[in-house]
């Protein structure tokens, strides 16, 4: 016996279906929620490594520009430096080859600083005190490229470790006499 609700609707199922069907046609799998499980950890787990990834990357990427910005200080001081034919600037002295750091076959200059302070934490808690956390050696090499023209070579490295791997960063200019 089939019942409307209304005139113009669809007529009701009766009440009465057997419960295995009941069960099929309510709710859903226990299957489709396995699946759906499933599809939601793996991408979660994707995007955990991609985010952990882009974190080691930006940390990396940090560490270099900060070794950068060392060294582009240490190229600005020697281009400021004076340096005339009666004069010339400690930082502009000339200096051997020393050994070769970066394994690229020529010698890296002379030891100028160690414990570069490349990356600091401050402690605000304990009177803004700052530590450093990543450190670097900073070599300088200085030679006579031209006898008659005085002009030199200045060239800077930094070499520093972080997590386990070492990274260098190198700039090098020339320096001609001021008249």
């Amino acid at each position: 016996m089939l019942r409307l609700t209304h005139a113009f609707c669809r007529p009701r199922e009766p009440r009465s279906l057997d419960p295995t069907r009941r069960a099929r046609l309510s709710g859903f799998a226990l299957t489709d929620l396995l699946i759906a499980g499933a599809l939601l950890i793996l991408f979660s787990v994707g995007t955990m490594i991609a985010m952990v990834r882009i974190n080691r990357t930006a940390a990396v990427n940090r560490n270099y520009v900060a070794a950068q910005a060392i060294v582009r200080n240490q190229i600005d001081q020697a281009l400021a430096a004076t340096y005339t034919p009666t004069s010339v600037a400690a930082i502009l002295a000339v200096t051997s080859a020393g050994a070769d750091q970066d394994g690229d076959g020529e010698g890296d200059g002379e030891l100028f600083q160690s414990d570069v302070p490349i990356l600091v934490v401050r402690d605000t808690l304990i009177g803004n005190s700052q530590v450093a956390v990543i450190t670097g050696n900073l070599y300088r090499h200085v030679a006579i490229v031209d006898a008659t023209l005085q002009l030199r070579r200045v060239s800077f490295l930094l070499s520093y470790q972080y997590r386990g791997q070492t990274y260098r960063y190198r700039m090098t200019t020339l320096r001609a006499q001021d008249r």
